[in-house]
């Protein structure tokens, strides 16, 4: 449960436009009032399922021996939480770790009652010292030859690296079914018990993920895509904006040590490459999912789907990276306004891009949202086919502007960059404007690239080419 707080409300006054505030809060003023202080309760179904299973087996005290010895019960109970609590996003995050710690705990069992049998081996001599010996200097030999095994094979190869909890598990239960050993000679039924309490936990676990469904990583990876194409059309509008009315914008160090808030664009670039991030740990656990969770989406089930995602990720990367790089020239330099000439070219560009980005963003909304298996409707594609060429004419407007005549570099003229100035001295101070103005054209014809290969990316996403040619909508978009 919680309690709604100041921020939550719907009428918050922490709008980043006054005017926008001000008429929104007098419409929803009543409600903010009403739900103010009212606790609000969000029940957990899939937790509460999860739960009451176990809890009851524990409670009632089933007894499932010789398969589960009672004291193992609460294994059940930890091992489905554990993996219930791992699928925060997708299912294919909990079957993962379903998948480890079965690995892991039946191997680390397996091992631990190899080793538990010669200890036995060793107390029938006669010697009893000899055990507890053998177990000391065989648990320091396993643990780090395992450990130094394992991490050298992680750097190596990647599955290791995906995979380590099952070492960690691996060596908590060979431990725990190695150690009982001196006080029961049942070594069997525990070992077995505790393998068969995990493997139930897990079971458990993943029967209610599929009831109460997370989702597939790969809708996930779409939705986000979709968030980051339309986030990365307004911050194209901004930062072009931006460099063309010489705005001025607070560098890095007053925001982090001078207090100054957080710019919109300075937000809008974080917010890229955090959903990025997700898309790039969420994406390894797309081929866990089973078959039925991609059955309506046909471009999910394309063998390379994963790949396309990546490449999407890696698209959508270099336009924040490009972003960035405009973005410090904005923060490091003292605004000047560009010519009537370099504002218009510009102006145009980011619009053109804009309108692309905003068109990726619908059709990747609109391949979630229609139903049936069919892929979104040709109209929008052919629309972004046509802003495309629109995005070639003003990356030609721009080289005439900005190259042809050279007035790039009057442009930056009336620029100063106080903090390099500090850094680096005057004369770095100089060379770093003069090459401002140089860099400024090819920065933003990099953005009209990245947003062409990100539409060009999709497009081969949606619209596989054995499925739907490409060559139709050319063809209706000439």
């Amino acid at each position: 449960s919680r309690t709604l707080s100041d921020d939550s409300l719907p009428g918050s006054l922490t709008t980043a436009d006054p005017a926008l505030a001000t008429s929104s809060d007098e419409g929803q003023l009543g409600e903010a009032e009403a739900v103010k202080g009212r606790l609000i309760i969000d029940i957990p179904f899939d937790l509460l399922a999860l739960c009451i299973v176990p809890s009851l087996l524990i409670v009632t005290r089933v007894d499932l021996s010789p398969l589960i010895e009672p004291g193992y019960m609460v294994w059940i109970y930890i091992t489905a939480l554990l993996v219930f609590t791992s699928a925060s996003d997708c299912l294919g995050q909990g079957m993962w770790k379903a998948f480890d710690r079965a690995i892991g705990t039946t191997v680390g069992a397996v091992i631990g009652m190899g080793f538990g049998a010669v200890g036995r081996q060793l107390r029938s001599l006669g010697r009893s010292w000899l055990e507890p010996c053998f177990a000391l200097v065989g648990i320091t030999i396993i643990f780090t030859l395992s450990s130094c095994t394992w991490t050298r094979r992680a750097r190596r190869h990647k599955w290791f690296k995906d995979h380590s909890y099952i070492m960690v598990i691996g060596l908590i239960t060979m431990g725990i079914a190695w150690f009982p050993e001196f006080s029961s000679s049942d070594m069997w039924h525990q070992a077995t018990s505790r393998i068969n309490a995990i493997f139930a936990g897990n079971l458990l676990a993943l029967l209610v993920l599929v009831v109460f469904p997370r989702g597939s990583a790969l809708g996930k990876c779409h939705a986000s895509l979709a968030m980051c194409a339309r986030t990365a059309a307004e911050l194209v509008q901004d930062l072009c904006r931006a460099s063309a009315q010489g705005e001025a914008l607070p560098s890095l160090s007053e925001m982090v040590l001078g207090g100054e808030a957080e710019d919109e664009i300075h937000h809008k670039y974080l917010a890229i490459l955090s959903a990025t991030n997700q898309i790039r740990v969420l994406l390894p656990f797309a081929s866990w999912e089973p078959r039925y969770l991609v059955s309506k989406r046909p471009w999910w089930a394309e063998p390379k789907a994963g790949s396309r995602y990546r490449l999407l990720m890696a698209s959508v990367t270099r336009l924040a990276t490009t972003s960035i790089a405009i973005d410090t020239q904005l923060r490091s330099m003292r605004p000047a306004k560009m010519n009537v000439q370099a504002t218009a070219a510009t102006t145009a560009f980011a619009q053109n891009v804009h309108d692309l980005l905003q068109a990726i963003a619908t059709l990747l909304d609109e391949s979630l949202t229609k139903s049936g298996c069919k892929a979104p409707t040709c109209d929008t594609r052919i629309r972004a086919r046509q802003i495309s060429l629109y995005i070639r004419e003003s990356i030609e407007e721009l080289e005439a502007v900005f190259a042809g005549d050279g007035s790039n570099a009057s442009e930056f003229s009336g620029r100063e960059a106080p903090s390099v100035r500090d850094a680096c001295g005057q004369q770095i101070e100089q060379l770093y404007v003069a090459r401002a103005g140089l860099a400024l054209p090819f920065l933003l014809t990099e953005l009209g690239v990245q947003s062409m290969r990100f539409c060009q990316g999709v497009d081969q996403l949606l619209y596989p080419p054995q499925t739907h040619p490409a060559s139709q909508v050319e063809a209706a978009a000439d």
